[in-house]
């Protein structure tokens, strides 16, 4: 039940390599118990980079890629043909779904979801709890808090944060920079221009449209 530690890179990675009390999946390892941890898991063709870190206890599909030096908590699930960069760190009970793309540097919050064909780009920050839905995608240098649910088919520019507790509904298109607060409420269809501001605990209406630099909900 101890963590694997990859001293070289692996064209594949060892399959079906399962223990036999293994509990892949945060449904049933418990990161505060290590006794239900288990062994890693592995899908076929598999390649994990040199001197990556992968939690007792994870389970990963096939023909997925974890780069160099990336850092994997335990209990984590990782789907079929995901991509991790290296360097990127992806804590506890995380779930990343079949086809995410993580780029280099990146980190993802304990508990945290990435549906699948979600891409985050290189140096973004994901908080705990925190769900990406299926198709959206985070420019880099990104941050996203805690306990937030950023919708469907979401793009969101360079440099952008979204705060703790905040819902962006879906086909919202975030420009660069722009600013979201925290416990925001923001529906689906909605279009931030390029530094625009929304404040804490504003309700932003479906459709809404907010300007180049201008702000909502800031009075």
């Amino acid at each position: 039940m101890m963590t694997a530690i990859f001293p070289l890179l692996m064209a594949a990675a060892p399959t079906g390599a399962i223990a036999a009390n293994a509990a892949p999946g945060f449904a049933v390892c418990d990161p505060t118990d290590p006794a239900s941890w288990g062994d890693v898991t592995y899908g076929a063709n598999d390649s994990i980079g040199n001197n990556a870190t992968i939690g007792a206890g994870t389970s990963i599909g096939d023909n997925t890629s974890i780069g160099a030096y990336a850092n994997i908590g335990v209990c984590g699930t990782i789907g079929n043909s995901v991509n991790i960069g290296v360097h990127t760190t992806i804590k506890d009970a995380v779930t990343i779904v079949d086809s995410a793309s993580v780029d280099p540097y990146v980190e993802v919050g304990s508990h945290s979801r990435l549906a699948g064909l979600t891409s985050i780009g290189r140096d973004s920050s994901i908080g705990d709890h925190t769900l990406i839905r299926r198709g959206t995608s985070l420019a880099p240098w990104v941050v996203v808090g805690a306990h937030s649910d950023v919708g469907h088919r979401i793009s969101v520019g360079y440099r952008s944060s979204i705060g703790n507790n905040t819902v962006v509904g879906d086909d919202t298109t975030i420009d660069r920079q722009v600013s979201i607060g925290s416990s925001v409420q923001m529906g689906a269809n909605v279009s931030a221009g390029y530094r625009a501001k929304v404040c804490d605990n504003a309700v932003v209406p479906d459709g809404t449209q907010i300007d180049t630099k201008g702000s909502y909900g800031c009075n």
